[in-house]
């Protein structure tokens, strides 16, 4: 289960940060590398949301519309902050991913997410 890294405006985990358009009407910012998997090359972004970095979602190439890169203070001034700021097309895509995830903050902790005001949004 992927969990997820507590942040702050200052004290951001260290690395590249963009902000990526994808297949599918998305817009992920976070921290991202280039890794090899299954014999190719794919973008790893782990997302922004809230005041926490969640687990690592791969996009291949061909997925990806646009890559800006920036700042990690930019990344956090621009990462969602509640679940309405997602397209209709995302929210989708974050039920899901709040759904199979565990996130974990400040020793086990568990965050509870409405998925129900979500889908209201």
């Amino acid at each position: 289960m992927a969990e997820s890294t507590p942040i702050a405006a200052g004290a951001m985990p260290e690395g590249d940060y963009a902000i990526v358009e994808a297949l599918g009407h998305r817009t992920l910012i976070g921290r991202v590398s280039e890794i090899e998997r299954f014999g190719t090359k794919l973008l790893q972004v782990e997302p922004l949301f809230g005041d926490v970095m969640l687990g690592p979602i791969l996009l291949g190439g061909g997925s990806i519309y646009q890559f800006t890169p920036c700042s990690a203070d930019v990344a956090f001034a621009r990462r969602p902050k509640s679940p309405c700021a997602f397209s209709r097309a995302s929210r989708c895509w974050v039920r899901w991913i709040l759904a199979t995830c565990r996130y974990r903050i400040n020793g086990g902790v568990a965050i509870a997410f409405n998925l129900h005001r979500l889908s209201m949004c």
